[in-house]
């Protein structure tokens, strides 16, 4: 494998389990990613058009002239079975359940008399009659049901049936056998089972379809829906509707790029938290870093961390300042350009911090004033002596500043104003992003000091990682929306100890395993979730609490069915808008987790509406006041 792959190489590759944060691949199934094809279409190689290339060239052996029905066509392996068949210059026919769908597939070419339903067997006589009654040489298939047996129906004498799907097979259903005397092979692609028995077939399979790929001859490409790694939830609600066209392709935030030119100044020295942040700032693509501090490099970690960045072709100058000196500032900015002749300062972290802990009744004032001085006076120092046009200006402030210490009441001060002086750098136009950093558990103070990771614990923070904070700083210098303070940390794992912060009304709505929010917490993140519950618990008449209940299940259906809100009509069935049983499944945890209400999955399906489903979890919500559950009764 060494002589294949190489440190830094993209490449794509099979894998079963994808849902894992660090996925270990065979070698046998990976292939290099051609310089001229971009990751998001990478990513659609192994899975989308391996097994599109397998069925069509390998199995059913399509050829020139012959002709072609394309189940599902609309989606990411049929609209690649579309463009390989039309590129091996086959007839192509297909089906799609929708107008848009039938859209697409004409502006990649499909002709609109070629384009049937596949909700229904009426694809299967309007294919017939557009072939003469003579069917067609191969069908991709991923129907099930009456529509696979109408398939069936719809194959040439030698035909290919080449099946994709597996809902039939793993029901050992039967299946009419009458349609193979007409000469017809009948095959199964899956290529989980290639991957763990065939590595060989399934290596040349993948290198064979980048191969093609790369060449630049298919004449269009799968459609391909990005979406956010926080929108992941709803690219799945989206595939569960069966309303995506194309691949639905969770994109990782983009990272952000330096210039080699400008400079760069991180506030906070060289301890470890330090050295990772120099570190990043070098692997963004800065080439001049100022590390400012009260110490300078003094350290033999700076000396090392100094070292190691030049081996890289990175400059790290160290300068002692104290950044709460407005003079201190101005002077050292002013060196950088006429004394150093560095190039032009572009972006700042500003990650220092003082602890001077003391209750609040004890505290003296020189102990409130350093604790201050970092990130009061030394971020408004920074902000008049800095251009008003840098790309970035990040502090590093904590989550103290949110949930409170009653023994860090000028720690939390300070944090809060860094907090709100980005809000004000924003207003006027200006770069400006706080982070609140939570207990980051292996490097810097926390991480150095084994008791006061004890007692944050204690107290119900979960540590958090580098690597997480590393990534919320790229999400914070290429975000381009309005926000400018960002949460890490915050939210506990769970059995975690619930203390008096986690219980705070702003908060509450965040904590997993919370007693108060029948006995999970809001997983979702909606702000509108934790109003919700609150309605239902200050309820004063029946009325209010079905009204209460019934915003909180229409937002979660909405959530489900991917349906806005008001598309909901509560007079009809959870059927009529694409409650499957796993979606049914889906809809009663929640109902049992967040509305502590007991409600059997049976009874949910057999409800005669979504307002007769409301008023059963009414009544059985441990949430609803118990004077209120008879009264609801005798609305129902």
């Amino acid at each position: 494998m060494i002589s294949r792959y190489a440190v830094g190489d993209r490449v794509c590759s099979y894998y079963a389990q994808s849902y894992n944060n660090y996925p270990i691949v065979d070698g046998d199934h990976c292939a290099r990613i051609p310089d001229n094809v971009s990751f998001s279409l990478g990513a659609s190689l192994p899975i989308v058009w391996a097994t599109t290339y397998h069925s069509l060239v390998n199995v059913a052996r399509l050829k020139a002239g012959e002709s072609i029905l394309i189940h599902a066509a609309a989606g990411a392996v049929g609209q690649a079975a579309v463009i390989l068949a039309q590129h091996l210059g086959a007839v192509v026919y297909a089906t799609c359940g929708s107008k848009e769908k039938r859209a697409l597939l004409e502006s990649i070419g499909v002709p609109r008399t070629h384009i049937f339903t596949s909700r229904s067997p009426a694809f299967g006589p309007a294919l017939r009659a557009s072939t003469g009654n003579k069917g067609v040489n191969v069908i991709l298939n991923s129907l099930a049901g009456e529509l696979f047996r109408e398939s069936l129906d719809c194959l040439a004498s030698f035909g290919r049936f080449v099946e994709i799907g597996k809902k039939d097979f793993l029901d050992n259903s039967l299946m009419p056998t009458k349609f193979l005397l007409q000469n017809i092979t009948f095959a199964c692609v899956d290529l989980v089972q290639m991957m763990a028995e065939d590595k060989k077939l399934v290596y040349r399979l993948l290198n064979d379809v980048v191969e093609l790929i790369a060449g630049g001859k298919l004449k269009n490409q799968v459609t391909i829906q990005p979406y956010k790694l926080g929108e992941i939830e709803a690219a799945f609600r989206l595939i569960s509707s069966g309303r995506h066209m194309g691949k639905a392709l969770p994109e990782p935030h983009a990272l952000p790029t330096l210039q080699p030119e400008a400079t760069y100044i991180l506030v906070g020295g060289f301890g470890g938290l330090g050295i990772r942040l120099i570190r990043w700032l070098g692997a963004r693509g800065a080439r001049t870093i100022v590390a400012l501090s009260r110490s300078g490099q003094k350290s033999p970690a700076a000396n090392a961390c100094v070292a190691e960045m030049r081996s890289m072709g990175v400059k790290v100058l160290a300068k002692s300042c104290d950044i709460s000196s407005k003079e201190a500032v101005k002077a050292v900015v002013r060196d950088l350009q006429v004394v150093d002749g560095l190039g032009p300062i572009r972006g700042v972290i500003n990650a220092a911090m003082a602890l001077e802990d003391a209750l609040f009744d004890q505290m003296t004032h020189q102990q409130w004033e350093a604790s201050l001085a970092p990130k009061v006076a030394g971020t408004r120092n920074l902000h008049e002596a800095l251009p008003s046009d840098i790309d970035f200006f990040v502090v590093l402030s904590s989550i103290a500043g949110i949930s409170g210490h009653t023994a860090q009441v000028n720690y939390t001060a300070a944090c809060t104003f860094q907090d709100a002086f980005m809000h004000y750098r924003r207003n006027q136009g200006q770069s400006g992003f706080a982070i609140d950093v939570g207990v980051v558990g292996d490097a810097g103070f926390v991480s150095e000091t084994p008791a006061v990771l004890s007692i944050m614990k204690r107290q119900g923070f979960s540590p958090i990682s580098v690597v997480e904070l590393l990534a919320t700083l790229d999400y914070a210098l290429t975000d381009s929306g309005s926000q400018c303070q960002a949460t890490i940390g915050l939210v506990p794992e769970a059995g975690a100890n619930i203390t008096d912060w986690l219980e705070q009304r702003r908060i509450a709505h965040l904590v997993q395993d919370s007693e108060n929010f029948g006995g999970a917490g809001i997983s979702d993140g909606s702000g509108n979730d934790a109003e919700h519950f609150d309605q239902i618990r200050s309820a004063k008449t029946a009325e209010e609490a079905v009204n209460a209940v019934g915003r909180a299940v229409l937002s979660e259906l909405s959530k489900l069915t991917v349906t806005p809100v008001d598309g909901i009509l509560l007079h009809r069935t959870l059927d009529s808008y694409g409650v499957d049983s796993l979606v049914a499944v889906e809809l009663r945890n929640w109902i049992v987790v967040m509305l502590a209400a007991d409600v059997s999955l049976l009874l949910i399906r057999e409800s005669r509406s979504i307002e007769e489903l409301i008023h059963l979890v009414v009544g059985r919500s441990k949430l609803v006041p118990a004077k209120l559950q008879e009264a609801v009764s005798k609305l129902a």
